[in-house]
């Protein structure tokens, strides 16, 4: 069977926007290095296959306010990224990669990052829940099916876990089930919907 997402995949030695197809992800850290250059900064994460996170100079004052200055605490903790196509090359709109949520912090935080030498704006992080499969142990993102990603990502926008799902899962997919990682696409579908309409 021919695959047509593998010609499509960008060439590239760092994440980029296009390996976002449209969905936030959940990178979990595995190494953190500092480089010369213009993107100082080197994350790996699980799963990054060749291609590591270079965070901008914004996110970066982010993730040192957040996380503090060492980056070697850094590592094992998880951050969910997602495009924003508002961000800028000069005038025009090419999109970026920006930091939506951060383990290892308590409730919503605002940070005013400078956004040009006149211009400072507000930013949101909000808490990045770990989802549990069960009460000792902790999904490998990497390795969930898709489908299972967006449910991770759905629960995470609004802020909850997976076990604090539990008590709708019957009336959603008609039954309990304590593992993200034995639900079906169907199920996923029915999850991510009903997240969807949670204001």
């Amino acid at each position: 069977m021919v695959n047509m997402d593998e010609t499509t995949v960008p060439k590239s030695d760092q994440l980029n926007v296009d390996d976002f197809k449209g969905k936030p992800i959940v990178i979990k850290v595995t190494d953190i290095k500092k480089v010369d250059g213009q993107q100082p900064i080197i994350i790996n994460y699980e799963g990054d296959n060749g291609k590591p996170y270079k965070p901008s100079k914004g996110m970066r004052r982010i993730l040192s306010q957040l996380w503090g200055s060492k980056g070697e605490d850094y590592i094992g903790r998880s951050m969910q990224l997602y495009v924003d196509e508002k961000v800028k090359f000069g005038k025009l709109e090419v999109g970026g990669i920006r930091i939506s949520h951060l383990s290892g912090i308590e409730q919503d935080i605002t940070i005013n990052l400078t956004v040009s030498k006149s211009n400072r704006k507000p930013y949101l992080i909000k808490p990045l829940n770990v989802v549990a499969v069960a009460e000792t142990e902790v999904v490998d993102f990497q390795e969930l099916s898709q489908k299972q990603k967006e449910v991770v990502a759905g629960i995470s926008n609004i802020g909850g876990t997976f076990d604090q799902l539990q008590d709708k899962l019957e009336e959603i997919i008609g039954r309990k089930e304590g593992d993200v990682t034995k639900l079906n696409d169907v199920d996923c579908a029915k999850i991510v919907t009903y997240l969807s309409n949670i204001n």
